[in-house]
This record gives C-alpha cells, structure tokens and sequence, in this order.
C-alpha cells in the first residue's frame, strides 16, 4: 500500500488596513453631521465608516429621537414602523433633501444590517403607539402622522447622487477579537503586519487535522505467482492511501474603501503570511458580513489526489514534511510590495517492499492541497470574486526493475537480491489567482507564483 504521509502546520492571513483607529459604537450620539460609524464585535472585529453630505445621512436610532415599533431583527430588506419621540433630538434631519434616498443608521434589533437605503415612507394606517411624543412645531408642519411606515432595503445602486450627492466608504476589520490593540494610526503602513502577527497569532484558536484517506484501490492483474510463506498469492491489489496530520492557525484581515453613492470599489488589497480528487477536510473561518456593504466568507479545504501506473506487488511508505516560513502575498501586486515564499523540507521518510523476484515498474503520486479561498461580495452583489492561495504539495515515487528488495530510508537501508533503481521526490508549488474580476482591483486573469520547488528526497539504483 503506497500512503505518502504529509505534515504541515501555521497558516496566518491579514488584509491590510485604510486607516488603522477603530471606535465603539455610540448610540447615544445621533450620525446627523453626513458621518458614521457601526463597529462589529465577537470573532470577527471591525469599523465601518460611511461620509456624505448631512442630507444624504440620517439616523433612526433613539439618539435621533425615533422609537422603532415594529422591526424584524433577522431580515434584511423590510416594511417597519417607526415614530418620533423627540423631534428636537433630529427626527426632522430625515426629511431634509428627501426621506426617500437617504441612508440611515438603525438600531442593533432591528434588521441584519447596520444602514439601508429608505425606499418609502409614508403614514402609517397603523397609529397604535404607547410611546409618548415631544415635537416641534417645525415637525408638525413638516407631517401630520406620529407613526411612519419606513422601508428599508440595501439597494443602495438605486440611490441617485444628484439628490443628495456621493457618500464614501471605508473598512477594516480582523478575524480576531481585539484585534484593534494591535493596530496603528497608519495609512496603507506595511511595517505594522510583523507587529500585528506577532502579536494575534497566539490568540487565534488552531484548526487541527488527523485524518487517514484512500486515494485509490482497485484489484489489478498478477504478472507472475508468486508463494509468499507457502501460500500461493493468485490476486493482487493496489491501494494508495494519505495520511494527514496539520495544526494550523488561520486569521484574516480586511481593508476596503469606495463610494456607497454610487456604488463603486476604488480599494481592496489581499495581504497573507502562510506557514504551511478527495475532499479530506473543509472548515469555515470565521465570516465578516456588513449587509448590503461588504460580505467575506473564507474556507480553509485540504483536497488530495492520487495518480498511480504501477505493474508490482508493491507495499510503500512515503513521508514528507515540510515548513513554510515567512510566505507573504499581496494580491494584487501593489505599493512596491512583492509576494515571497520560502519552504524547506523537513524530515522524509521511506518504506518499500515487493513481492519475491517479481517484476516491478512503478509510479506513484500523490498530491496534497490546502487552501484558504475568500468570497467576495462588495456592495450588494455590485461586485463578487473568489481569491484563493493555494499551497499544492506532492509526493512521488518511482521504481524500476526486478527481483526482492525491503528498504527504509529513516534508519538505515536493507536491500534484497534486486536490479533496477528507486527515486523519491516531493514537492511544493504555492500560488494564487482569482475566479473573477472585481471592478477594476483587480482581473481574473491575476495570478502569483509565490514559490515553486520539488526536493529529491531519495534516489538510488541497484545491480
């Protein structure tokens, strides 16, 4: 049975940041002034900011002076009634330049995303309410009605920008709780990711893999019989196996800027550190969602593969481990930075025997590839891409000739009466591309090799 063992372990990923000072949500303070901020919490931390003119921005929070009656806090796009409480807190700021158009802040219970567009409004036919009102005289001018039908979506390409004018974005986040404590106030700063990583790698919980696969097995036909231990073998198999055993710590981080109004993309960069067919293993890292906004869903998957032309009673052991130290990719190529990759092999191993004195004509591959992909959508499905790095390793094992032969090359080497040669390479290639074109950031043509190398890890022939 030929099972080419692979080790691997420490995969880091950081995006770099626009402007590197995150802030905490303020409810207390209504976005009245064309700015805002929403910061996201948990495994996944960030700010959004969005800039405009004060008419373009509003704000449907209690600090604003609005009470939210009926809101569905796990939909999207959605009709809402909503009244205001105080109108000298800003209720009035709506309305100014047009309700319809502009983008408000909600609250945290109410719907999936931090800003929509309001697409209408209008008196609501139910006035129910228990809250009491304070309004100015300016509001009651202004509307007859307390209660107000909203609806919300995050169709925010519907937006003309003649009305109220541009309104910018700007993102950056981590994979990581508090991961803030480790960033500067810097713009486009590339010094600060050894610093960062040096500092959240540890924080990050490790993904581990054990697990043993079957790439092929399949009965094949005998070129001669053979009498192993006075038992006569009349039938014979091959099979090749994998074992995988990889400890890895996987982050990411993310930097976006562009308009909302109208909606366009003027920055994304892809920063990643790595150390380190059948579907071995699949998990999701830890997903960033701004509704509407920005969504990133990354998948670490280790695939495997093998490719077998074999005519021996054969039984293999192939091990190769390998390192990955200071691998770095900017996707795509910008600001001077390069990507670069640096592998070393570390300890290999080797195990193989045949039947007696019979021919033996062998190749085996089998091919290991972890991947870290992340899907891309950018403002409500304007732009969508999948940027993958790809870590391909590979294992072969060629034998020719005749005879008896047991070998291992850990501890030494035993060899039986045989004529012919083996050889043992292994190899990795780290690439990546994109399936898709995002705006213009980037084409889907884009791809990088950031290293690509095969060690021979055993050769020798026999007479």
């Amino acid at each position: 049975m030929a099972r080419p063992a692979f080790s691997f372990f420490g995969i880091a990923l950081v995006l770099p940041f626009v402007r590197l000072v995150l802030a905490a949500n303020d409810w207390s303070t209504a976005c009245l002034d064309g700015q805002c901020s929403y910061d996201l919490s948990g495994n996944v931390t960030g700010t959004l900011y969005i800039t405009g003119n004060t008419s373009a921005i509003s704000d449907l929070t209690a600090a604003a002076g609005w009470n939210i009656l009926d809101c569905n806090s796990t939909s999207g796009a959605q009709d809402i009634r909503a009244v205001c409480t105080n109108s000298t807190a800003g209720c009035n700021s709506l309305f100014e330049g047009g309700a319809i158009g502009t983008i408000v802040r909600l609250p945290e219970d109410c719907g999936t995303m931090p800003f929509a567009r309001v697409a209408n409004i209008w008196d609501h036919e139910n006035q129910t309410s228990s809250v009491p009102t304070r309004r100015s005289r300016f509001f009651r001018l202004l509307d007859t009605s307390s209660v107000k039908g909203i609806t919300l979506d995050t169709n925010f390409s519907a937006i003309d920008p003649q009305q109220n004018g541009n309104v910018t974005f700007e993102f950056q986040g981590a994979s990581i709780p508090s991961a803030e404590d480790s960033f500067q106030d810097s713009r486009r700063s590339f010094d600060i990711f050894s610093k960062f990583t040096k500092n959240v790698t540890e924080q990050v919980p490790p993904i581990t893999i054990d697990k043993e696969e079957t790439l092929f097995n399949q009965p094949v036909d005998c070129d001669t019989d053979v009498t192993i231990d006075g038992v006569s073998v009349t039938s014979c198999s091959l099979q090749v196996g994998m074992d995988v055993n990889a400890n890895i710590s996987a982050f990411y981080g993310v930097s976006v800027s562009g308009s909302v109004v109208p909606p366009k993309l003027d920055d994304l960069t892809l920063f990643t550190v790595a150390t380190p067919s059948v579907e071995l293993f699949q998990v999701g890292i830890p997903g960033l969602d701004i509704t509407g906004i920005l969504s990133i869903g990354p998948t670490f998957q280790v695939d495997a593969q093998g490719i077998v032309n074999v005519a021996a009673d054969l039984n293999t052991a192939v091990g190769f481990t390998y390192n990955l130290n200071n691998t770095e990719l900017f996707f795509p190529p910008a600001y001077g930075q390069s990507s670069t990759g640096d592998v070393s092999s570390g300890n290999a191993f080797l195990q193989l025997s045949t039947a007696p004195y019979t021919p033996a004509n062998a190749s085996l591959t089998a091919e290991l590839v972890p991947s870290i992909a992340f899907g891309i959508d950018v403002l409500d499905g304007t732009a969508k891409a999948t940027v993958s790095l790809d870590l391909n390793t590979f294992a072969t094992l060629e034998l020719s000739g005749e005879g008896n032969v047991t070998a291992s090359t850990a501890s030494g080497l035993a060899v039986g009466p045989f004529s012919g040669c083996f050889n043992v390479l292994a190899g990795v290639n780290i690439t990546a591309d994109a399936d898709a074109s995002l705006l213009d950031i980037f084409d889907k043509d884009d791809s990088i090799t950031l290293f690509s190398k095969t060690f021979d890890l055993f050769s020798t022939c026999f007479k």
